[in-house]
Parts: structure tokens; sequence; C-alpha cells
């Protein structure tokens, strides 16, 4: 089955900060791709990306989050197996009220993890790569919080 683009697929996610303890973050365990991932998803037709992160962490966490002014991860560029390019862009933000803490799919689980053990937890190399990357900067707003 091919799938024929105009352009890249478009994903928008967010790297998310607990309101309670900001050096804390986000991730998402999926029981379906039984992996761990930063909430993230397709842009919809009419959606621009910081819609689609603000829509896919509330869907995937049940949390509302605010995002920071200008911040953002380098964007992750990959391959699809089967052919096609896609184009992740990941906001960062922190949550409105940990508590509202939900998962979207049966046996998904999201989860607060120390900013330290965060690589660690992520399943995939790319994402772990642009995580790293950004890291110095996040400690840095973390440290302002």
């Amino acid at each position: 089955m091919s799938h024929h683009h105009a352009g890249p697929v478009q994903k928008s996610g967010v790297l998310i900060l607990s309101k309670r303890d900001p050096s804390r973050l986000l991730v998402l365990y999926r029981k379906r791709e039984d992996d761990w991932t930063l909430p993230k998803g397709h842009v919809e037709p009419g959606e621009d990306a910081v819609q689609t992160a603000l829509r896919e962490a509330e869907e995937e966490t049940g949390l509302k989050v605010r995002l920071f002014e200008g911040e953002e991860m380098p964007p992750l560029e990959y391959d699809y197996p089967e052919g096609g390019h896609v184009v992740v862009r990941m906001f960062v933000g922190r949550s409105e009220d940990d508590d509202a803490l939900k998962s979207e799919f049966d046996g998904d689980r999201p989860e607060w993890v120390s900013i330290d053990d965060v690589p660690a937890r992520l399943s995939y190399q790319n994402t772990r790569e642009q995580f790293l990357a950004y890291e110095p900067r996040l400690r840095e707003l973390i440290s302002k919080l």
C-alpha cells in the first residue's frame, strides 16, 4: 500500500514539564507500539503545528499545556520504511494540572520521569538524539522556573 503526499508528513507534539516539579517530563508508553515516546501526532487539515501539539498532548495525556513562547526542540526528520518523509516539530510547555493525567488507550501509560532518566526511557534513537540536543537549553529553562 503506497501513500502519495504532496509533501512531507507533518507531525507535531510537546515536551511537557510537570507543573509540580518542572525537572520531571512526560514520557508516554504506547501499548500498541510497545514503545516509549513523547506525545505527538499528525497535523490535521486546518490546524497549525501549535494547535496540533496542544490537541495531541491533551488527547494522549489528558493534560492542558501552556507552551513556552518561542521554545521548540530541533525538528526531527525521518523516512518511513515504506516511503514518505516525516517532519516532527516538538514544542515545549508546562502542564497546567498534573492531576488531570490519564491515558488515551487501554494499556498506554503516561509517566513523569526525571530529566536525567528521559534519554534511557525513550525507545527511538532519533527521539533520544533530538532530546539530548535540546537538553542544555531545557535545563537552562527549568532553572529559571
